[in-house]
């Protein structure tokens, strides 16, 4: 590996879940198209030269103003998808996504588990720093997906660390030789003026 990689998990901007789209459809909200133009100018300084995104249209959509006002091209890696926790909207959504957390081999029929999105997510991880060794990478994902990600790298890295998470937001892992690292004090300037909490998100039922 050439050198120390740095890697900016952007989960993405606030989103509109609704049961009259497939989720990987799911649109940003009028809220979160505003956060995506806005996180642009504060990603800005962090030197990234290469963005990889999820599929999905709400990651797409949020890292896209920054890849155009850089003129940086977006490379989709799917494994980088969110866990498909349940098959459509569901009022017990909170209940079924803290039994996953309890047992990583626990899926509802048709789902993925916990375990199974670790083990896309750190095989996507790991492909991105050998693409891009000693490089500043903005890879966007999805909450649970990089919380997982996260858990594998630290076990204490729970439930209630992904329940935290806003949108947007932003990890920055450093990678070397060695593995991965969390920076654990690294706050992005400027985010807590953009971010909502999860729970602002709107749905449509």
């Amino acid at each position: 590996m050439a050198g120390r990689t740095i890697l900016y998990l952007v989960r993405h901007a606030q989103s509109r879940p609704s049961n009259r789209r497939d989720e990987p459809d799911w649109q940003l909200s009028e809220v979160g198209r505003r956060q995506a133009r806005l996180l642009s100018p504060l990603l800005a300084p962090l030197g990234i030269d290469s963005i990889v995104s999820s599929p999905y249209t709400r990651c797409m959509d949020t890292i896209r103003p920054f890849a155009e006002d850089t003129g940086m091209a977006i490379d989709v890696d799917d494994d980088l998808r969110e866990r498909r926790i349940t098959i459509g909207l569901r009022r017990d959504f909170e209940s079924v996504m803290a039994e996953s957390w309890r047992d990583f081999g626990y899926a509802l029929p048709g789902c993925e588990t916990s375990l199974e999105t670790q083990r896309r997510m750190g095989p996507a991880i790991e492909r991105i720093v050998r693409t891009h060794a000693g490089r500043s990478v903005a890879v966007c994902s999805h909450g649970n997906a990089i919380s997982l990600f996260l858990h594998s790298l630290d076990a204490a890295f729970g439930i209630d660390h992904m329940l935290a998470l806003r949108n947007p937001d932003v990890v920055r892992i450093l990678a070397d030789g060695h593995g991965f690292e969390r920076d654990a004090a690294f706050e992005l300037p400027g985010l807590d003026d953009v971010a909502t909490d999860h729970t602002e998100s709107p749905i449509e039922w």
